[in-house]
């Protein structure tokens, strides 16, 4: 078992992983960001796992980076974009399908009103 501390963009980041380690019963803990890391949303949350299992607690778009705690120092397993659009994307060169939905017309940009 190693330890792997996750960082977030989000503070919601934070709350939908807690949330999900929580239901699987999986022992974690919510604390700060170490002062030698840089970025996330100021809170990580760190657990014990085997090496390759943390994955699995990746979110898209939620999870900005995984790092292996060795006693204090942090080695960097992996960095996530920030949009789950990013995240997801397909591989540069194959274009996105566009999605059109029968009865549905786009408005143009500036044809609406503020009320």
């Amino acid at each position: 078992m190693e330890e792997f501390l996750f960082l977030f963009h989000s503070t919601v980041g934070v709350v939908q992983t807690r949330k999900l380690l929580q239901a699987s019963g999986v022992p974690f803990r919510v604390a700060d960001i170490p002062r030698t890391l840089r970025g996330g949303c100021g809170l990580c949350i760190r657990l014990q796992c085997p090496p390759g299992a943390e994955q699995q607690w990746v979110l898209p778009g939620a999870t900005q980076a995984i790092y292996r705690c060795e006693g204090e120092a942090f080695e960097q397993v992996a960095v996530y974009e920030s949009s789950p659009v990013k995240a997801l994307a397909p591989p540069s060169g194959i274009s996105p399908v566009a999605l059109r939905l029968p009865g549905l017309q786009a408005r143009p940009q500036g044809s609406g009103r503020r009320r």
